[in-house]
């Protein structure tokens, strides 16, 4: 749901629904399966120059029983009046279940593209490990190029694996900023494998990572 204020948030207009949901706001996915994925909204507007300017966009997560969860994206061009059909962003094939969780989203103000990130089981069998993976659309969110991976190791937070903080697993949120066609991705990394830091000379356990993308 959605609530528009234009006098700067002295008052706001009637709920609007961007768009129905299958899934429970918490889901107990495998990757997350003690700490649950949420349905958290992340979303933002296009304030750059391009054709796009003002327009509205929202992705979340949601679930059937085929795909497991997976990321979508609805615009709106009438300050969030109306939305359009929820854009699949994901690309991974149907009729598996894959989960993608925790994304989140950044409208480069200079460029216009939108750029999303999120956690991503589709490189492991068990559904239990994951990457970080990176979409763009330069469409205005009609569309979205194919989905990039970020990650060059995956983390394993399930309850399964020892090592991990099975309370938080990955937390609730990941991270991802944009600007100048440059775009930074963030996240929480258990990838648990003997990298050590070169600062500090310890093993790398749960830590935050970064990486830069130019698109």
């Amino acid at each position: 749901m959605l609530a528009s204020s234009l006098d700067g948030g002295s008052s706001f207009g009637p709920q609007q629904e961007i768009a129905p949901t299958i899934v429970a706001f918490d889901d107990a996915i495998p990757a997350q399966a003690s700490r649950h994925a949420l349905l958290y909204p992340a979303c933002d507007t296009d304030r750059s120059s391009s054709a796009n300017r003002g327009t509205l966009y929202c992705s979340w997560m949601d679930e059937t029983t085929a795909n497991g969860t997976d990321i979508f994206l609805a615009r709106s061009t009438d300050q969030g009046a109306t939305w359009s059909a929820p854009l699949h962003v994901n690309d991974d094939p149907a009729g598996v279940r894959k989960d993608q969780f925790n994304q989140w989203l950044s409208v480069d103000p200079t460029t216009g593209s939108v750029n999303l990130s999120w956690n991503d089981a589709r490189n492991d069998p068990a559904d239990t490990k994951t990457d970080i993976f990176f979409a763009q659309s330069t469409t205005g969110g009609l569309s979205f190029a194919a989905n990039l991976k970020v990650t060059t190791a995956m983390s394993d937070e399930s309850a399964a694996n020892p090592n991990a903080d099975a309370g938080n697993q990955y937390g609730d949120y990941e991270g991802i900023a944009a600007f100048g066609g440059s775009i930074h991705p963030i996240w929480t990394d258990g990838r648990f494998d003997g990298t050590v830091d070169p600062a500090t000379g310890q093993l790398l356990g749960e830590e935050v990572f970064t990486a830069t993308i130019s698109a």
